[in-house]
């Protein structure tokens, strides 16, 4: 590797170790790149029309189509490290938060239960986030720990027509009424203050948040793409054939879960987060009613991959003192 390359991958200095003969040089850095990764981050969907969870990579190849099956029309979905959260209608009635964690095995199915009109969920840190209500409810933002422990039943209150809740850092932002040329995007904190009543003044069916780009589906035909403070950056930043349901963002990237009939011929696709182009597309989903993207997470290095590196470098360094020697 010349000492350009080198430069562009963050190591210093020229590596002795790696050319030509008689180098002695240790590269840590470079080993240090080779041995560390990432987890695959993943794609999951909710799908009320058949009760599942379906697992997809974020290039949207199939994993597992049902990951979790027999749910009771499962809805919104959040991911943290390796849960997974839902809500689902409860056997007695009203809605339920059930938890999973990413290979699908079932962690408690009534995490959270007793709550009523939920048709939003979002997580963040060690909180979850609920959003109640409709167009006749005065709509309300619950909190609970991830364990499933109610901090605030009425964080937030006296919304009016909720349709998406989105979760980002310390923030929260919801929408208020679902229609596309009414209603708004509200922003409060995870502690319930108010930012900013009237962030958007535009409503939409679906919302998500990605570093410092918001996007809001209008629930017909086009996604649109905004900053969290409130600016248009482009109102048709996507156009869709069929109403693109529920939205999630990761990076470079916008998933969006589509409605289509017959039952089964609704479909995710992959955008581009900067100019909507498409990327990847699968079919086959059933009434999508929520989606979300695992985000990657660092895979440390075992213990004995670290001794291998330590003792490498101290080969390297008596070697340079040997040719210094000579």
């Amino acid at each position: 590797m010349d000492n350009a390359r080198r430069k562009a991958f963050g190591l210093r200095g020229p590596s002795k170790l790696l050319n030509g003969p008689g180098a002695t040089g240790f590269s840590f850095g470079l080993l240090a790149l080779l041995c560390t990764g990432a987890a695959d981050a993943q794609v999951f969907v909710s799908n009320a029309g058949n009760g599942t969870i379906s697992e997809y990579s974020t290039s949207l190849a199939t994993v597992n189509t049902a990951l979790v099956s027999g749910l009771n029309n499962p809805g919104s979905i959040a991911v943290s490290g390796s849960d997974l959260f839902v809500l689902t209608s409860a056997p007695g009635g009203g809605s339920q938060i059930s938890e999973y964690t990413t290979s699908g095995a079932t962690v408690n199915t009534a995490l959270v239960s007793g709550l009523s009109f939920a048709g939003g969920l979002a997580v963040s840190g060690s909180d979850l986030f609920v959003l109640s209500g409709n167009s006749s409810i005065p709509g309300t933002i619950s909190e609970y720990t991830t364990s499933g422990a109610t901090v605030n039943g009425t964080l937030v209150s006296g919304l009016s027509g909720v349709s998406a809740l989105a979760a980002s850092g310390s923030n929260l932002f919801v929408v208020e009424s679902s229609g596309p040329d009414s209603g708004s995007v509200a922003e409060y904190t995870t502690s319930g203050a108010t930012v900013n009543a009237t962030l958007l003044a535009v409503g939409g069916s679906a919302i998500a948040v990605s570093g410092s780009k918001l996007f809001l589906s209008d629930g017909l035909t086009k996604v649109g793409e905004f900053t969290t403070a409130g600016a248009t950056v482009n109102a048709n930043l996507i156009g869709l054939d069929e109403g693109p349901y529920s939205i999630a963002a990761t990076g470079s990237d916008v998933y969006v879960a589509a409605l289509a009939v017959p039952l089964g011929a609704g479909y995710v696709g992959e955008y581009d987060s900067t100019s909507g182009a498409p990327v990847n597309f699968t079919q086959g989903v059933f009434l999508a009613d929520g989606i979300a993207v695992e985000a990657p997470t660092p895979v440390p290095l075992p213990a004995s991959v670290w001794l291998l590196l330590g003792g490498l470098g101290a080969l390297g360094a008596i070697a340079r003192r040997q040719r210094h020697a000579v």
